[in-house]
């Protein structure tokens, strides 16, 4: 999936990095305000997911299109 900037994701799979520090938490919106990538819990606006593979984002993040999407 490739993250377009201006557009929500909700995270479905906690990202934890190998330093132990959690970026991405399940459940949760996520706004890309920088193309190719999502605002992460630290506040970097510039983490990139795109770039690892669309499939790993895809596993990760589920583009949200209404709130009820958020909510599932």
């Amino acid at each position: 999936m490739k993250i377009k900037k201006g557009k929500k994701y909700k995270c479905v799979k906690t990202v934890i990095m190998n330093t132990g520090e959690t970026q991405f938490i399940k459940g949760r919106p996520y706004t890309s305000e920088v193309k190719d990538c999502l605002t992460n819990e630290g506040g970097d606006k510039n983490h990139g997911v795109s770039w690892l593979s669309e499939e790993w984002s895809t596993e990760h993040f589920k583009k949200v299109t209404s709130k009820k999407s958020l909510k599932k």
